[in-house]
């Protein structure tokens, strides 16, 4: 990794992860998170926000940032490049701010709640979403997804009852090889199985509730 010229303590309590801000002499004035796994946490996976980064890119999502794998004084940590002028969305609802255009709002909140489906994020919560000044969703620390489990954070026809009809396609058109290639060597056994597992869920279901409400109410271009 190059030299770091800045750094900023410890971003979190000492029982999360280190999470570092840091700014690297090769990219000047642009800042990077630096997640570092604490001795004994077996509650981060490093290989899991690589792959959420690689995963969001196959599929044209363009909310999880560029996320790399470097050695920071002798230790394993991602890094993550830091999106400026932030707010988490604890901060957007405990001061009840509002997107100035709800239909955007809604149809990346959608796209978000479809991809925690497909990758299993046992641990969505409001610090893990953020929001630029143009209302753009933001998803860090993927670090507990790419579970096996088959549970839905966001169950269709419950939670999520509309997605745009480009994302679902793309997300029904993925491939298990052209997946394996980017994301394999990064899972866990069996969690490559589970995705498609659960793809294969995600996509029964919407077509079953586009069956149910029409098409038209349910895909959205």
């Amino acid at each position: 990794m190059p030299p770091v010229v800045k750094i900023d303590s410890d971003l979190l309590p000492k029982f999360f992860p280190r999470v570092l801000r840091i700014e690297l002499s090769q990219f000047p004035q642009q800042l990077f998170r630096a997640l570092i796994p604490r001795h004994g946490n077996r509650h981060v996976n490093l290989d899991d926000l690589i792959a959420a980064y690689k995963l969001d890119r196959l599929l044209e999502l363009d909310m999880v940032p560029p996320t790399v794998e470097v050695r920071y004084n002798g230790e394993l940590a991602s890094l993550q490049l830091w999106v400026h002028d932030t707010k988490m969305l604890k901060e957007v609802n405990e001061k009840k701010l509002r997107a100035p255009d709800p239909e955007k709002w809604n149809y990346q909140l959608h796209r978000t709640y479809l991809f925690d489906d497909l990758v299993a994020n046992i641990d969505e919560n409001q610090g893990n979403l953020l929001f630029d000044p143009q209302w753009n969703f933001i998803k860090i620390d993927h670090s507990r997804a790419f579970t096996n489990t088959l549970v839905q954070p966001f169950e269709i026809g419950k939670r999520l009852n509309q997605i745009d009809r480009p994302f679902f396609d793309r997300i029904k058109a993925l491939d298990k090889a052209t997946v394996r290639r980017e994301i394999g060597d990064l899972l866990e056994t069996g969690a490559l199985d589970a995705l498609f597992l659960r793809r294969d869920a995600l996509v029964k279901a919407f077509e079953k509730l586009a069956a149910q409400k029409g098409a038209n109410q349910v895909f959205v271009p």
